[in-house]
């Protein structure tokens, strides 16, 4: 069943207790705006949404999609993969377009941090 954005603003301010004079000082909108737009007579203005989905604790991702929110879910320990089996695949696109895919073993990675090489930033962000 999919909600509304009205729907789910309530929904999210009314989970943190707050009302709807609080969240719209904090918006520096007035309470009957926040009121329209939980009643779908009105929508936020777009440029309010991401200062909406901080406050409300969510994303603004979340707040306009109708897909059910995906939950992480941790397999239990004969499940999993074992980790020194898995490969990290890397896209790399140059900025004359070329693109290189760099597979690296996670052992491999492993085994570079375990002698102190120092793998988190590349060369291009320093």
């Amino acid at each position: 069943m999919s909600q509304s954005l009205g729907s789910k603003i309530a929904e999210y301010r009314k989970n943190l207790g707050m009302t709807q004079d609080e969240l719209a000082e904090k918006l520096g909108v007035t309470p009957q705006a926040v009121s329209k737009w939980e009643n779908d007579i009105s929508c936020p203005d777009i440029m309010l949404l991401p200062k909406i989905a901080q406050l409300l604790g969510t994303t603004c991702d979340e707040l306009l999609s109708n897909e059910p929110k995906k939950d992480a879910v941790l397999l239990p320990a004969e499940k999993r993969r074992d980790i020194d089996e898995m490969v990290m695949h890397i896209s790399v696109i140059s900025d004359n377009g070329d693109k290189v895919i760099v597979n690296l073993p996670v052992s491999l990675i492993k085994a570079a941090l375990e002698i102190g090489m120092n793998i988190s930033r590349c060369g291009c962000c320093q």
